[in-house]
């Protein structure tokens, strides 16, 4: 009869020295679901998920007045819509909630990237985390950022 020596496992060798063990991947991709929570950092999202957040989080948002130049007043929008243009784009749809002169008015507003090359922007960086980047810099989340979550347009059972 052969017997073989079954090693322990306090006998098995410990890993190189020039192997390194990867660290936990962002909470926002141990989720079964793409969606941005109110603190996750925006720059590791792509477009679509935080064309999403704005809509599912109801975000209220303060566009800088280069935006629209020929509005007098603060300019408030909040995204009502998505539009998928390519696999990878979307833009959101935003209402106007002031000035008055714009509250019936929507624009389409990319998220992340720049504008066509055709059409009314032709390549400007009109998006919407320019826009929090002008008002406040330091934001990187919707939680931090000079959006914040619309109470009276927030839908509490958003799926």
């Amino acid at each position: 009869m052969i017997r073989l020596k079954v090693s322990s496992i306090d006998e098995i060798a410990p890993p190189p020295p020039h192997a390194k063990i990867a660290p936990p991947p962002p909470r926002a991709f141990t989720t079964t679901t793409d969606e941005i929570a109110l603190y996750d950092d925006l720059a590791i999202h792509n477009e679509i998920a935080i064309a999403r957040a704005f809509l599912r989080h109801s975000v209220e948002c303060v566009l800088p007045p280069h935006y629209r130049p020929d509005v007098m007043g603060e300019m408030h929008v909040i995204g009502v819509d998505t539009k998928k243009l390519t696999k990878t784009k979307v833009v959101l749809i935003v209402k106007f909630l002031a000035p008055q002169s714009l509250k019936v008015s929507t624009m389409q507003m990319c998220c992340t990237s720049l504008e066509p090359k055709r059409g009314l922007g032709q390549g400007a960086d009109l998006s919407i985390l320019t826009a929090m980047k002008c008002t406040l810099p330091q934001a990187k989340s919707l939680y931090g950022s000079s959006c914040h979550v619309c109470r009276r347009h927030h839908k509490s059972n958003v799926g």
